[in-house]
């Protein structure tokens, strides 16, 4: 019966050893797995990170190809643009030539108008002076004509008078001086339109111009 007893000791000292070696693997399994999952949490974790940046990685690329192509296609614009302008300067560039050369000509021509408008200055004094000494001219030829016919007039009247003995207030009219076997064939006329006076025998005839007097 000892015998018996002391192998049902062992065989339950047996048994314990295995419970608790049971309940180490356990746990030690459990810590590894928590520790195998929190890893894997961690590494889950980082790759998402990992990802994320390389999404936003990603998208900056693309943002700047993006604006690569844009910058592509301003460049070529922009070298078309300048191609274009070339163009025109090479095309402006006689015109240019051209445009100075009306300069020149223009203040040619500019200098020629002043040298002609102070010749037409002048030429308009001298039209001046020459009109003033025509009308000058005419006024003292119409003045010697005016007093030569009140003169002839002053000649019909003393011929009349003595004629007919009139006395020197007498003063005679256009009918007893003018016309067929009087002693003037018709009346004269003043050049200026003035208009005659004959007076008495003892009054020169007059004029109604001013100046037209002797």
């Amino acid at each position: 019966m000892i015998t018996s007893k002391i192998k049902k000791e062992r065989g339950e000292g047996a048994l314990k050893w295995i419970a608790i070696v049971c309940v180490v693997a356990f746990a030690a399994l459990s810590a590894l797995l928590w520790t195998q999952q929190k890893r894997s949490s961690a590494e889950a974790e980082q790759l998402r990170a990992q990802a994320a940046a390389a999404e936003a990685m990603r998208a900056k690329l693309e943002e700047q190809v993006a604006a690569g192509e844009e910058a592509r296609k301003i460049g070529s614009q922009d070298n078309l643009e300048l191609v274009r302008l070339r163009g025109e300067v090479a095309t402006l560039r006689p015109l240019q030539k051209q445009v100075q050369q009306l300069q020149t000509e223009n203040q040619q021509l500019k200098a020629t108008v002043q040298q002609l408008q102070h010749s037409a200055g002048e030429s308009a004094a001298l039209r001046n002076q020459n009109q003033q000494l025509q009308g000058a001219i005419q006024s003292k030829a119409q003045i010697d004509t005016c007093i030569n016919n009140l003169r002839t007039i002053e000649a019909a009247k003393a011929a009349w008078a003595a004629q007919y003995q009139k006395q020197p207030v007498d003063t005679p009219t256009d009918d007893d001086l003018f016309g067929p076997g009087k002693p003037l064939p018709q009346k004269p006329v003043c050049a200026a339109n003035g208009i005659y006076t004959l007076n008495q025998v003892q009054i020169k005839p007059t004029c109604t111009i001013p100046g037209h007097a002797y």
